[in-house]
C-alpha cells in the first residue's frame, strides 16, 4: 500500500509555507501556484496499510442501586385501650424480617400516655443456656423503646407516631414477637390503637 506524506512547501505567491497531502512532493500549493520545491519537507507520514480493530461489545452497566432488602410492611390492631389501663400489641414474626420501626395510630391519645417497645421470646425459642448472653431479660430479647410519650390531637383528630430506630434495621428470627405496650394515663376516655411495621426481607 502506498505511504501518503504531509509535506510543507514555501509558496511564494502567497509569501508563507503551505501544507498539503500526497503521495509525491508537491509541485504546486492547494491553490495552483508553484512551490519551491527545494524548501519541501515532509512533516507527517500515514501507512496505507488496512489495519483490523478488533469490537468487544461492553457488558450491560449495572443498575444505579443493587437490591438488598424487599419491603415487608405489616399492621396489627385495632384494640380499646381503658383510661389507667395497658394493652400488648403483640406480632409474632412467621419468618425471619428486618425491622426498622413503624408508625403507631392513635385515636383519642391523651396527655400521659406513652408507649413501650421491645422483642421478646413469648414462645421460648431461645435455649435456656443462651439466654443470659441474648437476652436483656428474657423472656425480653432486647427493649428499644422503654418510655415514649404519645403525641395528643385536636378533639376527633387521630394522632400519629412514628417509630424510628434509625439507624438500626434489627434482624428479628422467626417466632420472636414485636411488642408494643400501649399506657393509657387516668383521663377519661377511650383511646383505640394500632400501629403499622416497617419491616424489610433481606435478599443477599
Amino acid at each position: 500500500m502506498a505511504i501518503l506524506n504531509k509535506y510543507r512547501a514555501y509558496c511564494p505567491a502567497h509569501g508563507a509555507y503551505v501544507e498539503s497531502w500526497g503521495e509525491a512532493p508537491p509541485t504546486v500549493c492547494p491553490d495552483g501556484h508553484p512551490v519551491d520545491e527545494a524548501s519541501t519537507t515532509i512533516i507527517e507520514s500515514l501507512n496505507g496499510e488496512v489495519q483490523k480493530v478488533e469490537v468487544t461489545k461492553q457488558p450491560d452497566p449495572s443498575p444505579f442501586a443493587q437490591p438488598t432488602y424487599r419491603t415487608k410492611r405489616e399492621g396489627r390492631g385495632v384494640m380499646t385501650v381503658a383510661p389507667g389501663a395497658s394493652e400488648i400489641i403483640d406480632y409474632v414474626l412467621p419468618e425471619e424480617r428486618y425491622v426498622s420501626g413503624g408508625r403507631l395510630i392513635v385515636q383519642g391519645a391523651k396527655i400521659g400516655d406513652w408507649i413501650s417497645a421491645e422483642i421478646q421470646d413469648s414462645n421460648a425459642l431461645i435455649p435456656e443456656p443462651y439466654r443470659a448472653a441474648t437476652c436483656e431479660a428474657w423472656p425480653m430479647v432486647a427493649k428499644y423503646i422503654i418510655k415514649e410519650f404519645v403525641p395528643v390531637a385536636p378533639e376527633g383528630w387521630t394522632s400519629m407516631m412514628e417509630i424510628n430506630t434509625w439507624p438500626l434495621n434489627a434482624r428479628v428470627t422467626a417466632g420472636l414477637a414485636l411488642r408494643v405496650t400501649y399506657h393509657a394515663g387516668s383521663e377519661e376516655g377511650e383511646r383505640k390503637v394500632a400501629i403499622n411495621y416497617y419491616l424489610t426481607k433481606r435478599l443477599a
